[in-house]
């Protein structure tokens, strides 16, 4: 199992400091050592949260998978989206802390447009996340249909990263991106696609099938 290299921004500075804690607590001896346990154990958990797990993509162009790992939240009818062009749904995707955070692309296609918008911080369970927190959203053109892919910070994830831009070709199960510590994924698909998941169902990026078009 890989790290993410989104990672590095974070977990190299808390490897330097728990690395010469370490060393120096060796040099003064004595009971010091115990002063560097809680960087290690940051460094443990750091190392582990930022875990980047080979998947199993499945086959099919009517396949849609899962853009993170979590429990679906809701799935919820929207009566108009002005990019599917229609009716849509929403799957929402709760990602803890305990969750893999890598993003994966749900759809082969055409990424058409990559669009921040600055918000709130709330809990990401939280049903108004959707609409009120910072967000960053992928409108992705695939063979069978449009179909959009949000990352949702919650109250503690602050940092969305993402490596896509319009214009760029994509395949379903690629790594783009990943939320720090805690967020919510969004996808919206079209209503006459068929979804394959229930509320409260585990699911994993880039492996489980969400929807088949």
């Amino acid at each position: 199992m890989g790290i993410t290299r989104d990672a590095w921004p974070v977990l190299g500075p808390i490897l330097f400091l728990a690395l010469v804690s370490v060393q120096f607590t060796a040099l003064i001896g004595g009971w010091w050592w115990a002063a560097s346990i809680p960087l290690a154990i940051l460094s443990l958990f750091s190392l582990w949260f930022f875990r980047d797990p080979q998947r199993l993509i499945p086959d099919g162009e009517e396949v849609i998978t899962a853009p993170g790992d979590g429990k679906v939240l809701e799935i919820v009818p929207i009566k108009h989206d002005e990019f599917i062009g229609g009716e849509a749904k929403r799957v929402s995707i709760f990602l803890s802390v305990f969750n893999v955070h890598v993003n994966r692309v749900p759809a082969s296609g055409l990424v058409r447009e990559v669009k921040r918008f600055p918000g709130k911080f709330l809990i990401a369970y939280d049903p108004r996340a959707t609409e009120e927190n910072n967000r960053l959203r992928i409108d992705i053109d695939s063979k069978r249909g449009r179909l959009r892919c949000v990352q949702v910070t919650g109250a503690i994830a602050r940092r969305i990263v993402c490596h896509l831009q319009a214009g760029q070709r994509i395949e379903r199960g690629d790594r783009y991106g990943m939320i720090r510590f805690g967020s919510r994924m969004d996808l919206i698909i079209p209503a006459n696609a068929a979804v394959k998941i229930k509320q409260g169902e585990v699911v994993h990026g880039g492996e489980t099938v969400i929807a088949t078009w």
